[in-house]
């Protein structure tokens, strides 16, 4: 029966592909207090847990996943990046530069003490920062070093085992340290600054999100030009123009 089972998802490798993402997304949803694994930290872990199969994908399909996966990534970022580019960020840019640096560094200093191969150090850097792309290329990085066939496929295959390991640590650390470390730190409230910067961007002005709305109504005002003498008492005149549509033609206002 389980060879069975192995050999027809072998056939038809594209079953444990969407079984990953779905239920990835289903576990992903689960909230456990202040937090949530999200569908692409799920989807890892589904994926690492159906790996028991030894299906593989095959490297052109993964290639164009990737490649979509990236242009994703950069469509959607690319138009706030470079709106928010200015004399304000430069702070953000250097402490993103640090960071990069700061990683890089510590990456290399551990596989020398610890004598991994470059594969497994590149999943490292990859999933410490949960940073997909550093796969892709370190993967094509290592294409270039000129190794056997045997040995290029197990330093690409452990950049997979490096990322799937660090990916949920990555995650969940920053979590932590953003909602329960800095904030007793820095004597300040993550959210409470959110808000201060986004009264400061919109001018104070109040941003809804797709599913808010204002509880009152927009004020609409109504004028009038009266070109003949009252002939009516005011009163009786002010309800009946109220009692006209916002489009009411000059007939009916006459009448």
């Amino acid at each position: 029966m389980w060879q069975w089972i192995v050999y027809e998802l072998k056939q038809s490798p594209e079953i444990l592909l969407f079984l990953s993402l779905s239920l990835g997304y289903l576990i992903g949803g689960f909230r456990f207090g202040k937090f949530q694994l999200g569908g692409v930290a799920g989807s890892l872990l589904v994926a690492v847990a159906l790996s028991v199969f030894g299906v593989t994908i095959n490297d052109g399909v993964k290639a164009v996943i990737f490649a979509l996966f990236i242009y994703a990534v950069g469509f959607d970022s690319g138009p706030q990046f470079f709106r928010s580019l200015g004399g304000k960020t430069l702070r953000e840019i250097l402490l993103a530069t640090f960071v990069a640096l700061i990683s890089l560094a510590t990456v290399i200093v551990f596989a020398k003490i610890f004598h991994l191969d470059k594969g497994i150090a590149a999943g490292l850097a990859a999933g410490g920062l949960t940073q997909s792309a550093i796969m892709g290329t370190a993967s094509d990085s290592l294409n270039q070093l000129g190794l056997s066939t045997d040995e290029l496929h197990k330093m690409q295959a452990n950049i997979a085992i490096g990322y799937a390991v660090t990916y949920v640590i990555g995650s969940i650390g920053a979590i932590i340290a953003c909602v329960n470390i800095l904030p007793k730190i820095m004597g300040r409230d993550i959210h409470d600054d959110a808000i201060k910067a986004q009264a400061e961007k919109f001018n104070g002005a109040m941003l809804l999100m797709n599913d808010q709305h204002m509880a009152l109504s927009d004020i609409i005002g109504r004028l009038y030009v009266l070109q003949k003498l009252l002939t009516k008492p005011s009163v009786k005149l002010n309800k009946k123009l109220m009692a006209l549509p916002l489009n009411a033609s000059k007939e009916m206002v006459r009448s």
